[in-house]
């Protein structure tokens, strides 16, 4: 092909289309003018489903790096065609059955040679790590180790990868952080609505928090309504942030029951593992910890002596 005989905008438009990521570019008036194979593949929809739509039209929609769904205006190319600005963020990109595809998102602006914004052009690149993680659990589930309710790890997945990270502890000195969260009242919210419902409630608990913790960390179902969180190469300063994220992440969760919202609050106890202690010292300290924000009204965070020492230091 002779490249002289070619167009500059159908030159740029098949030097895009030979990219082996997906690609989206909006323009200034928010609609969607490009769309490309790989964006094919990736979310299911054909070129003549997307290019000349509103891009708040919603069909293309996402949820951020902790599975929290993300608002018209408030999602990353907004903000980048606001600021001008180029973004990258950990996302969940929704396809066309629905389901989470965890990607990378990269956001340009786009202007013309007098600086005048014409658009926004996204990249949508599979990620790698978020996948790897799926078919982990793939294995998992064949080996009994997953809770069939939730699809986390269950107790003895806990228990292995507690044991895993408390010998890397001990041998190398790598620091890590113990969580134990329940959900408040929900053997109240059984009885009263049924079980069904209290399940449903633990389901969507369980699917935010998964989706909020780091590759490196875990999730599992410990009892009926109590999960752990193991978390590696956290501190004084980190432990009681990812602490409060999850029970923001909770608390947002949302659940009917005949148009009535069911409040969804979380309790929370959170700790370091210590030198000189045993495996079941630390469990039975991040154990009682949560315990105190329980018998403390819920919907509430306690941390051990130490950790709340460093933060008023």
């Amino acid at each position: 092909m002779n490249m002289d005989n070619i167009e500059e905008n159908n030159f740029y438009k098949l030097l895009i289309d030979s990219q082996l990521q997906a690609v989206l570019f909006v323009d200034k008036q928010m609609i969607i003018r490009y769309w490309n194979k790989e964006a094919e593949k990736l979310v299911g929809y054909d070129i003549s489903d997307v290019v000349g739509k509103d891009y708040f039209s919603g069909i293309i929609r996402y949820a951020d790096g902790m599975g929290i769904n993300v608002s018209n205006g408030d999602d990353l190319i907004s903000k980048v065609m606001l600021s001008g600005v180029p973004e990258t963020e950990e996302v969940f990109l929704y396809n066309k059955e629905k389901k989470k595809v965890p990607v990378i998102l990269k956001v340009n602006p786009v202007e013309d040679d007098k600086g005048q914004r014409l658009g926004a052009i996204a990249v949508f690149i599979e990620n790698a790590e978020k996948i790897k993680l799926e078919r982990q659990f793939t294995k998992l589930r064949s080996l009994n180790l997953i809770d069939p309710l939730t699809e986390l790890g269950n107790r003895k997945y806990a228990e292995i990868n507690l044991k895993a990270r408390f010998n890397e502890w001990m041998r190398y000195g790598w620091p890590f952080g113990l969580i134990f969260l329940s959900i408040d009242h929900i053997e109240r919210i059984s009885s009263t609505i049924g079980k069904v419902h209290g399940n449903s409630i633990i389901k969507i608990v369980a699917g935010a928090l998964a989706e909020s913790v780091r590759p490196y960390d875990t999730i599992s179902r410990w009892d009926e309504s109590e999960f752990t969180m193991i978390l590696a190469n956290v501190n004084e300063d980190t432990l009681p942030i990812i602490a409060e994220r999850s029970r923001r992440i909770a608390e947002t969760c949302k659940y009917k029951v005949n148009e009535r919202a069911v409040p969804i609050f979380v309790s929370i106890g959170a700790t370091l593992a210590k030198k000189k202690e045993t495996i079941f010292q630390l469990r039975s300290r991040a154990q009682q910890l949560m315990e105190i924000s329980k018998k403390g009204g819920g919907n509430k965070i306690t941390l051990d002596d130490e950790i709340k020492s460093a933060i008023n230091a």
